[in-house]
């Protein structure tokens, strides 16, 4: 059950970091590489889960993690 509400909460997540970013063009066509990315590694990792290969799901699932971290960055003033 808490795969299924990661899965739905990503998919509002990359929407969201694609259609909202208001930092110009730039930040915005950053966003939405990374959106592509969140829902690829989401999308790589959902079968592998199916069969039972754990292992390979929580490979793909920790990059999908990373990848949420990578707006985090400090920006200079």
């Amino acid at each position: 059950m808490l795969g299924r509400i990661y899965v739905v909460s990503m998919i509002f997540a990359a929407v969201a970091a694609a259609t909202f970013s208001v930092d110009g063009i730039s930040a915005q066509t950053t966003f939405c590489l990374l959106s592509v990315a969140w829902l690829y590694t989401l999308y790589r990792s959902y079968p592998s889960i199916r069969p039972g290969r754990v292992k390979l799901h929580r490979i793909r699932m920790i990059r999908n993690y990373a990848l949420g971290f990578a707006d985090i960055c400090p920006t200079s003033a």
